[in-house]
């Protein structure tokens, strides 16, 4: 195709007066300087794909599903497809909304049915080991200490049981 200078003199024109772009783009119409939404329109047909959330013009609005939830039983860890908050309710609180396997544990509950499965003698056992282990972490520590240190957090100490004797007396008198 060839143009006459004529249209190559329009062309030119159009170029200088930023009508067409070089890239080969169409040039930015006023609107989307300040109208970030960037819809079609009739007069401007071009789609501008933005992420958005509108809907465009002639979709229909999205109708939410609610699917139905599961619940477990607290201990036989049964489940249950429950499809609304009354169904829910009406399970009660033996229904819980994780499976029983998954279920937060306390730590110190855990502890305590770990100890009691044991005999006295091995609770004593237990006892006394820690007490060794704690009594060998303190020992190195003070260890660490210089002789001026230790003197002063061993004075710190004596004072904190003689304070702490009265109490003692007390709460055994009571």
């Amino acid at each position: 195709m060839e143009f006459s200078p004529e249209q190559m003199a329009e062309i030119q024109r159009m170029i200088n007066e930023g009508m067409i772009s070089q890239t080969g783009r169409s040039p930015l119409r006023d609107r989307q300087l300040h109208d970030l939404r960037l819809v079609p329109t009739a007069t401007d047909p071009r789609p501008l794909f933005i992420p958005s959330a509108e809907l465009p013009r002639d979709a229909k609005p999205y109708v939410y599903t609610k699917f139905p939830s599961i619940r477990w039983h607290r201990e036989t860890g049964a489940e249950v497809s429950v499809k609304d908050a009354k169904a829910a309710a009406a399970l009660g609180p033996e229904y819980v909304d994780y499976p029983v396997h998954l279920q937060p544990l306390d730590p110190m509950a855990g502890m305590a049915d770990a100890l009691a499965a044991l005999t006295d003698k091995e609770r004593d056992a237990i006892t006394a080991n820690q007490r060794d282990l704690r009594m060998a972490k303190l020992q190195e520590q003070l260890s660490q200490m210089s002789e001026s240190d230790l003197e002063t957090v061993l004075a710190s100490a004596r004072d904190r049981a003689l304070k702490a004797q009265p109490e003692q007396k007390k709460t055994k008198s009571a």
